[in-house]
């Protein structure tokens, strides 16, 4: 179960000196976080502790070893990388808490609260979300640990115990659920910040009146992390006439609704243009351009730093042009009289053609089919031109 916690007043706890009157405490914490597919525990914090006459150190508590080095593999101020969005490649999978008790004390519950904003800013009183990490198991004491991966680690008393997201009935499906998957979000540079509550008491067996955290003095652990837009090439949508404009529609993934110009291409002479105002509505964007080849079609994210884009390139073509195949003439056969006439054939294009005889100043005011006669034509020159109903014009002469 989740639930938004309003965060209006921090309660400072120190967590590295653990009194004789603490009968309830915790003494580590990690967070799971899948990169790229690659799960790992990364370490909050730890601390050492000593119990029935043995003490183990912050190495050995620690949940995450690190190879040696549990500061290595610190959650503190990590950079997760840049991820595209929708990709699922960085999720927030749970987290784990270790605990002690010692007669009268108890340990109850403990839970991760979180929120996600952009770098640098952090709301003044952020909403939280609660997630409740459920009890894992006690200390083995045949073997003087935990028993379970993953993360499992010393201990000597049956006071200590484990708690790990999604846990149940002594099971651990830690790797196989998600609490927030971090591509989600929209294109920009995020900031995970959280903190842990546990609930006890130190003086009766079975109540839960006391709270305690894990929230690095008030405040809190925060890493960081990016997620880059997404731009594919979804289809193409050839001009309908020669001169007008085609369609070059994208998918697109991570960036919000509105009007972007921040959409470019190279021409073919290498030169880069912007599309203008591109409106983006659903996951899709339609450019709206007229023939020609439009390479490296790219976005630029002015939140995220990141530049997706389509590999190779888009052509638009107008529809093909009309063939003058062929003009008869007939001379006039009287001077002075208006008895010629000039008959043209033409193939291709749309099959319906206007005809002119003035070099396209004037054409007929209706489509014909091929072929057409111009008549009672008087001695002159002519300059015959043929367009189709597409608006292409034969760019041949016979």
């Amino acid at each position: 179960m989740k639930r938004k916690i309003g965060c209006l007043l921090i309660v400072l706890c120190i967590l590295s000196n653990i009194s004789a009157q603490d009968n309830f405490f915790h003494y580590a914490s990690a967070v799971w976080i899948e990169n790229n597919g690659n799960g790992q525990f990364y370490n909050i914090y730890s601390i050492s502790t000593t119990t029935s006459g043995h003490t183990y150190t912050a190495q050995e508590n620690a949940i995450e070893q690190g190879g040696g080095n549990w500061q290595s593999a610190l959650f503190q101020d990590r950079d997760f990388g840049s991820h595209a969005a929708n990709s699922h490649s960085l999720i927030f999978r749970g987290a784990e808490v270790k605990t002690y008790k010692k007669n009268p004390g108890n340990v109850c519950s403990a839970k991760v609260f979180y929120v996600v904003y952009p770098q640098g800013q952090r709301p003044v009183s952020p909403t939280f979300t609660e997630h409740n990490i459920a009890w894992f198991d006690n200390c083995d004491l045949s073997q003087y640990k935990f028993p379970d991966l993953p993360g499992d680690g010393p201990c000597n008393e049956s006071g200590y115990q484990k708690w790990q997201s999604w846990a149940s009935g002594g099971v651990g499906h830690l790797t196989e659920n998600t609490v927030l998957d971090l591509t989600q979000m929209k294109e920009g540079k995020y900031t995970l910040e959280l903190y842990y509550q546990v609930n006890g008491s130190n003086t009766v067996p079975n109540e839960c009146s006391e709270t305690v955290y894990i929230n690095n003095g008030g405040n809190n652990y925060k890493a960081n992390f990016t997620v880059c837009p997404v731009i594919s090439l979804a289809s193409v949508v050839q001009p309908s006439s020669c001169g007008g404009n085609g369609q070059i529609i994208l998918t697109t993934a991570g960036i919000e609704n509105g009007i972007y110009n921040q959409f470019y291409y190279t021409d073919a002479s290498d030169v880069i243009h912007s599309f203008g105002n591109v409106q983006l509505i659903n996951n899709s964007a339609t450019l709206t351009v007229p023939a020609g080849v439009y390479k490296d079609i790219r976005y630029v994210s002015s939140v995220s730093g990141c530049s997706p884009s389509i590999a190779g390139n888009v052509t638009l073509q107008d529809p093909p042009l009309p063939q003058i195949t062929g003009i008869t003439q007939s001379n006039v056969q009287c001077f002075g009289d208006s008895s010629g006439w000039i008959e043209v054939s033409v193939s291709g294009g749309s099959g319906q053609y206007f005809f002119s005889r003035d070099g396209g100043i004037n054409y007929t005011s209706e489509s014909h089919t091929s072929p057409y006669k111009f008549e009672n034509l008087p001695a002159g020159n002519y300059n015959i031109q043929v367009k189709d109903t597409k608006g292409c014009v034969a760019n041949n002469c016979p």
